[in-house]
Protein backbone atom coordinates (compact mmCIF):
# COMPACT_ATOMS: atom_id res chain seq x y z
CA UNK A 1 0.00 0.00 0.00
CA UNK A 2 2.91 2.40 0.70
CA UNK A 3 3.29 2.65 -2.94
CA UNK A 4 0.44 3.87 -4.18
CA UNK A 5 -0.24 6.77 -5.42
CA UNK A 6 -3.17 7.79 -3.57
CA UNK A 7 -3.07 8.20 0.51
CA UNK A 8 -3.26 5.27 2.33
CA UNK A 9 -6.60 5.95 4.45
CA UNK A 10 -8.65 6.73 0.78
CA UNK A 11 -7.66 3.14 0.00
CA UNK A 12 -8.84 1.82 3.57
CA UNK A 13 -12.05 3.45 3.11
CA UNK A 14 -12.19 1.42 -0.61
CA UNK A 15 -11.63 -1.41 1.01
CA UNK A 16 -14.60 -1.25 3.50
CA UNK A 17 -16.13 0.01 0.55
CA UNK A 18 -16.44 -3.44 -1.58
CA UNK A 19 -16.71 -5.23 1.98
CA UNK A 20 -19.95 -3.56 2.37
CA UNK A 21 -20.86 -4.52 -0.90
CA UNK A 22 -19.26 -8.04 -0.72
CA UNK A 23 -19.77 -9.51 2.68
CA UNK A 24 -22.59 -6.76 4.13
CA UNK A 25 -20.35 -5.38 7.14
CA UNK A 26 -21.57 -2.16 8.70
CA UNK A 27 -19.18 0.43 7.14
CA UNK A 28 -18.41 3.00 9.54
CA UNK A 29 -14.93 3.66 7.83
CA UNK A 30 -16.26 5.93 5.03
CA UNK A 31 -15.90 9.45 5.99
CA UNK A 32 -19.07 10.68 5.09
CA UNK A 33 -22.87 10.83 6.12
CA UNK A 34 -24.79 8.09 4.82
CA UNK A 35 -27.91 10.46 4.88
CA UNK A 36 -29.30 12.88 2.31
CA UNK A 37 -28.53 16.50 2.71
CA UNK A 38 -31.42 18.86 4.17
CA UNK A 39 -34.44 19.42 2.35
CA UNK A 40 -33.90 23.29 1.56
CA UNK A 41 -30.67 22.22 -0.32
CA UNK A 42 -31.93 19.33 -2.10
CA UNK A 43 -35.10 21.57 -3.50
CA UNK A 44 -32.40 24.63 -4.59
CA UNK A 45 -30.54 21.65 -6.85
CA UNK A 46 -33.44 20.81 -8.50
CA UNK A 47 -34.80 24.94 -8.84
CA UNK A 48 -31.38 25.48 -10.68
CA UNK A 49 -31.65 22.56 -12.75
CA UNK A 50 -34.86 22.98 -14.28
CA UNK A 51 -34.22 26.58 -14.59
CA UNK A 52 -35.16 28.17 -17.90
CA UNK A 53 -32.17 30.84 -17.22
CA UNK A 54 -30.23 29.59 -20.19
CA UNK A 55 -26.95 30.97 -18.10
CA UNK A 56 -27.54 28.62 -14.95
CA UNK A 57 -26.41 25.30 -17.79
CA UNK A 58 -23.08 27.24 -19.11
CA UNK A 59 -19.69 28.64 -18.26
CA UNK A 60 -19.61 30.64 -15.02
CA UNK A 61 -16.92 32.98 -13.58
CA UNK A 62 -13.79 30.95 -13.07
CA UNK A 63 -12.84 32.22 -9.28
CA UNK A 64 -16.22 31.77 -8.52
CA UNK A 65 -19.86 31.85 -9.35
CA UNK A 66 -20.96 35.97 -8.57
CA UNK A 67 -23.85 34.69 -6.96
CA UNK A 68 -22.00 32.53 -4.32
CA UNK A 69 -19.07 34.50 -3.56
CA UNK A 70 -21.39 36.82 -2.40
CA UNK A 71 -23.50 35.17 -0.52
CA UNK A 72 -20.15 33.46 1.17
CA UNK A 73 -19.03 37.05 2.03
CA UNK A 74 -22.10 38.29 3.64
CA UNK A 75 -22.19 34.44 5.81
CA UNK A 76 -18.41 35.04 6.75
CA UNK A 77 -17.84 38.85 7.18
CA UNK A 78 -19.20 38.88 10.39
CA UNK A 79 -17.00 35.65 11.61
CA UNK A 80 -14.37 37.79 10.39
CA UNK A 81 -14.96 41.61 11.80
CA UNK A 82 -14.42 42.98 8.19
CA UNK A 83 -15.98 43.14 5.14
CA UNK A 84 -14.87 40.34 2.50
CA UNK A 85 -15.15 41.30 -1.12
CA UNK A 86 -16.66 38.79 -2.97
CA UNK A 87 -13.80 38.83 -5.60
CA UNK A 88 -10.57 39.02 -4.03
CA UNK A 89 -10.80 36.96 -0.62
CA UNK A 90 -12.86 34.09 -1.90
CA UNK A 91 -11.59 31.13 -4.59
CA UNK A 92 -14.30 28.54 -5.54
CA UNK A 93 -12.36 25.32 -5.98
CA UNK A 94 -13.35 21.68 -6.51
CA UNK A 95 -13.93 20.63 -3.53
CA UNK A 96 -12.02 21.52 -0.08
CA UNK A 97 -9.53 18.41 -1.19
CA UNK A 98 -8.99 20.72 -4.46
CA UNK A 99 -8.80 24.21 -1.73
CA UNK A 100 -5.95 22.35 -0.28
CA UNK A 101 -4.11 21.67 -3.50
CA UNK A 102 -4.40 25.51 -4.27
CA UNK A 103 -3.65 26.69 -1.30
CA UNK A 104 -0.68 24.66 -0.70
CA UNK A 105 0.99 24.45 -4.04
CA UNK A 106 0.94 28.42 -4.26
CA UNK A 107 2.96 28.94 -1.08
CA UNK A 108 5.32 25.93 -1.24
CA UNK A 109 7.78 24.72 -3.09
CA UNK A 110 11.08 22.31 -3.78
CA UNK A 111 12.69 22.20 -1.06
CA UNK A 112 10.30 23.88 1.65
CA UNK A 113 9.32 22.48 4.61
CA UNK A 114 5.61 22.18 6.05
CA UNK A 115 4.67 21.91 9.73
CA UNK A 116 1.48 19.16 10.51
CA UNK A 117 0.17 18.06 13.71
CA UNK A 118 0.24 14.15 13.75
CA UNK A 119 -2.34 12.25 13.79
CA UNK A 120 -3.34 14.25 10.42
CA UNK A 121 -5.38 14.13 7.17
CA UNK A 122 -3.81 11.46 5.32
CA UNK A 123 -3.64 13.73 2.02
CA UNK A 124 -1.72 16.34 3.40
CA UNK A 125 1.46 14.39 3.43
CA UNK A 126 1.37 13.20 -0.34
CA UNK A 127 0.12 16.65 -1.42
CA UNK A 128 3.49 18.35 -0.01
CA UNK A 129 5.50 15.69 -0.99
CA UNK A 130 4.29 15.90 -4.79
CA UNK A 131 6.09 19.14 -4.93
CA UNK A 132 9.21 18.16 -3.75
CA UNK A 133 8.94 19.92 -0.03
CA UNK A 134 9.05 18.05 3.28
CA UNK A 135 6.59 17.68 5.92
CA UNK A 136 7.55 18.08 9.69
CA UNK A 137 5.45 16.14 11.97
CA UNK A 138 4.52 17.93 15.10
CA UNK A 139 2.86 14.98 17.45
CA UNK A 140 -0.31 15.59 19.27
CA UNK A 141 0.00 13.28 22.62
CA UNK A 142 -2.75 13.40 25.44
CA UNK A 143 -1.51 14.90 28.71
CA UNK A 144 -1.89 12.20 30.92
CA UNK A 145 -1.38 8.41 31.08
CA UNK A 146 -3.99 8.04 33.10
CA UNK A 147 -6.11 4.93 32.61
CA UNK A 148 -9.98 6.00 31.74
CA UNK A 149 -12.83 3.94 30.15
CA UNK A 150 -13.66 7.36 27.72
CA UNK A 151 -11.38 10.42 27.15
CA UNK A 152 -10.98 13.46 25.09
CA UNK A 153 -9.75 14.88 22.40
CA UNK A 154 -9.30 17.83 24.13
CA UNK A 155 -6.49 15.93 26.34
CA UNK A 156 -4.27 15.87 23.32
CA UNK A 157 -2.15 18.56 22.74
CA UNK A 158 1.49 19.74 21.35
CA UNK A 159 4.71 20.28 22.68
CA UNK A 160 5.41 24.29 22.36
CA UNK A 161 9.10 23.78 22.76
CA UNK A 162 9.38 20.82 20.57
CA UNK A 163 7.45 22.87 17.56
CA UNK A 164 9.84 25.69 18.01
CA UNK A 165 12.73 23.27 17.40
CA UNK A 166 11.44 22.37 14.27
CA UNK A 167 10.98 25.48 12.89
CA UNK A 168 13.82 26.21 10.15
CA UNK A 169 15.74 28.26 7.34
CA UNK A 170 13.45 26.45 4.71
CA UNK A 171 9.92 26.50 7.19
CA UNK A 172 7.92 27.92 4.78
CA UNK A 173 4.09 27.25 6.34
CA UNK A 174 2.07 25.55 9.17
CA UNK A 175 -0.67 23.07 8.08
CA UNK A 176 -3.61 23.48 10.81
CA UNK A 177 -6.61 21.53 10.69
CA UNK A 178 -9.16 22.18 13.63
CA UNK A 179 -11.84 20.73 13.68
CA UNK A 180 -9.03 17.83 12.96
CA UNK A 181 -9.82 14.66 11.00
CA UNK A 182 -9.12 11.64 12.54
CA UNK A 183 -9.25 13.21 16.17
CA UNK A 184 -11.75 15.29 15.97
CA UNK A 185 -9.27 17.86 18.45
CA UNK A 186 -10.56 21.58 18.43
CA UNK A 187 -7.17 23.96 18.80
CA UNK A 188 -8.25 25.94 21.74
CA UNK A 189 -7.10 30.07 22.07
CA UNK A 190 -3.95 29.18 24.13
CA UNK A 191 -2.65 27.06 21.40
CA UNK A 192 -3.57 29.29 18.51
CA UNK A 193 -1.97 31.80 19.79
CA UNK A 194 1.40 29.97 20.02
CA UNK A 195 0.53 29.02 16.46
CA UNK A 196 -0.06 32.92 15.47
CA UNK A 197 3.17 33.80 17.42
CA UNK A 198 5.74 31.19 15.42
CA UNK A 199 3.92 32.67 12.22
CA UNK A 200 4.40 35.93 13.18
CA UNK A 201 8.20 35.54 14.44
CA UNK A 202 8.96 33.27 11.74
CA UNK A 203 6.99 34.76 8.59
CA UNK A 204 5.47 31.74 7.98
CA UNK A 205 1.98 30.80 5.96
CA UNK A 206 -0.85 29.03 7.87
CA UNK A 207 -2.92 27.30 5.89
CA UNK A 208 -6.01 26.56 8.18
CA UNK A 209 -8.02 23.40 7.75
CA UNK A 210 -11.80 24.00 8.78
CA UNK A 211 -13.77 22.16 7.04
CA UNK A 212 -15.81 20.64 10.21
CA UNK A 213 -16.32 24.38 11.30
CA UNK A 214 -20.00 24.14 11.98
CA UNK A 215 -19.80 20.31 14.05
CA UNK A 216 -18.84 22.14 17.40
CA UNK A 217 -19.99 19.79 19.96
CA UNK A 218 -20.24 20.68 24.09
CA UNK A 219 -20.77 24.43 23.32
CA UNK A 220 -17.53 25.03 22.09
CA UNK A 221 -16.74 27.89 19.43
CA UNK A 222 -14.70 27.94 16.83
CA UNK A 223 -12.18 29.67 16.52
CA UNK A 224 -10.85 31.35 13.09
CA UNK A 225 -7.01 31.84 13.54
CA UNK A 226 -7.36 34.14 10.72
CA UNK A 227 -8.94 36.80 12.70
CA UNK A 228 -6.53 36.19 15.46
CA UNK A 229 -4.53 39.92 15.43
CA UNK A 230 -1.49 39.51 12.86
CA UNK A 231 -2.99 36.89 11.27
CA UNK A 232 -5.33 37.57 8.42
CA UNK A 233 -2.64 38.70 6.10
CA UNK A 234 -0.52 35.53 6.64
CA UNK A 235 -3.61 32.57 6.63
CA UNK A 236 -5.41 30.67 3.79
CA UNK A 237 -8.42 28.99 5.18
CA UNK A 238 -10.40 26.20 3.63
CA UNK A 239 -14.30 25.73 3.78
CA UNK A 240 -16.45 22.76 2.49
CA UNK A 241 -20.21 22.50 1.21
CA UNK A 242 -20.14 19.20 1.04
CA UNK A 243 -18.96 18.87 4.68
CA UNK A 244 -21.36 21.98 5.73
CA UNK A 245 -24.27 20.50 3.56
CA UNK A 246 -24.16 17.19 3.88
CA UNK A 247 -23.77 16.68 0.17
CA UNK A 248 -19.95 15.55 -0.03
CA UNK A 249 -20.56 14.38 -3.61
CA UNK A 250 -20.90 17.74 -4.42
CA UNK A 251 -17.86 18.66 -3.96
CA UNK A 252 -17.24 22.37 -3.57
CA UNK A 253 -14.76 24.33 -1.44
CA UNK A 254 -13.42 27.79 -0.90
CA UNK A 255 -10.75 29.44 0.03
CA UNK A 256 -10.65 32.82 1.72
CA UNK A 257 -7.72 35.41 2.45
CA UNK A 258 -5.94 38.03 1.82
CA UNK A 259 -6.23 39.62 -1.94
CA UNK A 260 -2.10 38.49 -2.71
CA UNK A 261 -2.66 34.47 -1.43
CA UNK A 262 -5.54 34.36 -2.90
CA UNK A 263 -4.21 35.34 -6.42
CA UNK A 264 -1.57 33.27 -6.08
CA UNK A 265 -4.54 30.62 -5.71
CA UNK A 266 -5.97 31.82 -8.43
CA UNK A 267 -3.53 30.94 -10.82
CA UNK A 268 -3.00 26.95 -9.34
CA UNK A 269 -7.23 26.70 -9.82
CA UNK A 270 -6.55 28.06 -13.64
CA UNK A 271 -4.02 25.70 -14.33
CA UNK A 272 -5.38 22.77 -12.92
CA UNK A 273 -9.48 23.01 -12.48
CA UNK A 274 -10.38 26.13 -14.99
CA UNK A 275 -13.97 26.23 -13.34
CA UNK A 276 -16.48 24.71 -10.98
CA UNK A 277 -19.82 23.23 -12.17
CA UNK A 278 -22.34 26.33 -12.38
CA UNK A 279 -25.46 24.54 -11.23
CA UNK A 280 -24.08 23.41 -8.00
CA UNK A 281 -22.77 26.64 -7.06
CA UNK A 282 -25.72 28.65 -7.65
CA UNK A 283 -27.54 25.37 -5.63
CA UNK A 284 -25.49 26.31 -2.52
CA UNK A 285 -25.39 30.04 -2.85
CA UNK A 286 -28.81 29.51 -2.56
CA UNK A 287 -29.00 27.38 0.39
CA UNK A 288 -26.16 29.19 1.77
CA UNK A 289 -28.77 32.15 1.52
CA UNK A 290 -31.67 30.40 3.09
CA UNK A 291 -29.42 29.09 6.00
CA UNK A 292 -28.64 33.46 6.78
CA UNK A 293 -32.37 33.53 7.25
CA UNK A 294 -32.66 30.91 10.00
CA UNK A 295 -29.35 31.66 11.40
CA UNK A 296 -31.39 32.56 15.37
CA UNK A 297 -33.45 29.87 14.60
CA UNK A 298 -33.65 26.36 15.94
CA UNK A 299 -34.34 25.35 11.94
CA UNK A 300 -30.85 26.70 10.78
CA UNK A 301 -29.33 23.44 9.59
CA UNK A 302 -25.28 25.01 10.69
CA UNK A 303 -26.43 24.20 14.11
CA UNK A 304 -28.92 21.57 14.47
CA UNK A 305 -26.12 18.90 12.08
CA UNK A 306 -23.91 19.75 15.25
CA UNK A 307 -26.56 18.82 17.52
CA UNK A 308 -27.67 15.52 15.75
CA UNK A 309 -24.08 14.61 15.48
CA UNK A 310 -23.10 15.18 19.16
CA UNK A 311 -25.63 12.90 19.83
CA UNK A 312 -24.73 10.50 17.38
CA UNK A 313 -21.22 10.78 18.75
CA UNK A 314 -22.54 10.04 22.36
CA UNK A 315 -24.38 7.10 21.41
CA UNK A 316 -21.70 5.55 19.76
CA UNK A 317 -18.77 6.27 22.32
CA UNK A 318 -21.58 4.68 24.78
CA UNK A 319 -21.39 1.70 22.81
CA UNK A 320 -17.92 1.38 22.70
CA UNK A 321 -17.34 2.35 26.47
CA UNK A 322 -19.84 -0.71 26.98
CA UNK A 323 -17.67 -3.20 25.72
CA UNK A 324 -14.45 -2.19 26.79
CA UNK A 325 -13.29 -0.15 23.70
CA UNK A 326 -11.60 3.09 24.99
CA UNK A 327 -13.46 5.87 23.07
CA UNK A 328 -11.52 9.12 22.37
CA UNK A 329 -14.62 11.99 22.63
CA UNK A 330 -14.12 14.43 19.40
CA UNK A 331 -14.72 17.84 20.39
CA UNK A 332 -15.76 18.40 16.40
CA UNK A 333 -16.36 17.10 13.18
CA UNK A 334 -17.31 13.70 11.64
CA UNK A 335 -15.12 10.63 13.32
CA UNK A 336 -14.63 9.01 16.46
CA UNK A 337 -11.17 7.48 17.52
CA UNK A 338 -11.34 4.47 19.75
CA UNK A 339 -8.52 2.61 21.56
CA UNK A 340 -8.20 -0.85 20.68
CA UNK A 341 -5.37 -2.26 22.14
CA UNK A 342 -7.05 -4.34 25.05
CA UNK A 343 -8.95 -6.13 22.30
CA UNK A 344 -6.52 -6.79 20.49
CA UNK A 345 -4.30 -8.39 22.57
CA UNK A 346 -7.12 -10.96 23.41
CA UNK A 347 -7.00 -11.86 19.60
CA UNK A 348 -5.13 -15.00 18.59
CA UNK A 349 -1.82 -14.47 16.47
CA UNK A 350 -3.66 -17.78 14.15
CA UNK A 351 -6.64 -15.04 14.03
CA UNK A 352 -5.07 -12.18 12.93
CA UNK A 353 -2.85 -13.93 10.28
CA UNK A 354 -5.61 -15.33 8.26
CA UNK A 355 -6.09 -11.87 6.82
CA UNK A 356 -2.63 -9.90 7.28
CA UNK A 357 0.70 -10.10 8.26
CA UNK A 358 3.00 -9.80 11.18
CA UNK A 359 4.96 -7.35 9.27
CA UNK A 360 1.36 -4.72 9.64
CA UNK A 361 0.45 -2.18 11.82
CA UNK A 362 -0.90 -3.54 14.82
CA UNK A 363 -4.38 -1.43 14.20
CA UNK A 364 -4.47 -2.50 10.62
CA UNK A 365 -4.37 -5.85 11.51
CA UNK A 366 -6.50 -5.29 13.71
CA UNK A 367 -9.00 -3.43 11.12
CA UNK A 368 -8.63 -6.06 8.71
CA UNK A 369 -9.75 -8.71 11.23
CA UNK A 370 -12.88 -6.88 12.20
CA UNK A 371 -13.90 -6.66 8.69
CA UNK A 372 -13.73 -10.41 7.61
CA UNK A 373 -14.60 -11.86 11.18
CA UNK A 374 -17.05 -9.39 12.67
CA UNK A 375 -18.58 -6.92 9.38
CA UNK A 376 -16.95 -4.42 11.26
CA UNK A 377 -15.20 -1.49 9.14
CA UNK A 378 -13.02 1.16 10.34
CA UNK A 379 -10.11 2.80 9.33
CA UNK A 380 -6.65 2.10 11.00
CA UNK A 381 -5.38 5.32 12.68
CA UNK A 382 -2.03 4.27 11.54
CA UNK A 383 -2.26 5.89 8.28
CA UNK A 384 -2.70 9.30 9.69
CA UNK A 385 0.64 8.91 11.20
CA UNK A 386 4.48 9.59 9.88
CA UNK A 387 6.51 6.29 9.28
CA UNK A 388 8.23 6.58 11.56
CA UNK A 389 5.01 6.25 14.57
CA UNK A 390 2.71 3.82 12.44
CA UNK A 391 3.50 0.80 13.99
CA UNK A 392 3.11 2.18 17.63
CA UNK A 393 -0.72 2.81 17.22
CA UNK A 394 -3.35 0.68 18.53
CA UNK A 395 -6.61 3.13 17.60
CA UNK A 396 -9.17 3.19 14.80
CA UNK A 397 -11.33 5.79 13.04
CA UNK A 398 -15.03 5.53 13.48
CA UNK A 399 -17.23 7.77 11.22
CA UNK A 400 -20.52 8.72 13.19
CA UNK A 401 -22.10 10.92 10.49
CA UNK A 402 -24.46 7.77 9.76
CA UNK A 403 -27.82 7.17 9.86
CA UNK A 404 -29.16 6.27 13.70
CA UNK A 405 -30.14 3.05 11.99
CA UNK A 406 -26.84 2.19 10.96
CA UNK A 407 -25.13 3.40 14.30
CA UNK A 408 -28.12 0.56 15.58
CA UNK A 409 -26.18 -1.85 13.35
CA UNK A 410 -23.12 -1.22 14.58
CA UNK A 411 -24.26 -1.37 18.20
CA UNK A 412 -25.42 -5.36 17.71
CA UNK A 413 -22.34 -6.24 16.53
CA UNK A 414 -20.60 -4.70 19.19
CA UNK A 415 -22.71 -6.13 21.46
CA UNK A 416 -22.32 -9.59 20.81
CA UNK A 417 -18.68 -8.87 20.02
Amino acid sequence: MANTANPVGRLFEDICTMAAKEIGIVNLGRGFPDFSPPQHVLDALVQVTQSSNPLLHQYTRSFGHVRLVQALCKLYSPYYNQHLDPYQNILIPVGAYGALVCAIDSTVQEGDEVIIFEPFFDAYKKMINDIGATPVFIPLAPRTTESSPTSHSDDWTFDEQFLLSKIRANTKAILLNSPSNPLGKVFNQRELEIIRDICIEFDLICISDEVYEWMMFNFKKHIKIATMEGMWERTLTIGSAGKTFSATGWKLGWVIGPEPLIKKCQVIFQKCYYRCPTPIQEAVAIAIETEMTRLESEDCYLKSLARDLENKRDYLASLLAEIGLKPILPGGGYFLVADVFDFHKQIKDSELEKHSSKDEADDVRFVKWAIKEKKFGAIPVSVFYSDENKRRQHLIRLCFAKQLSTLEKAGTILKHW
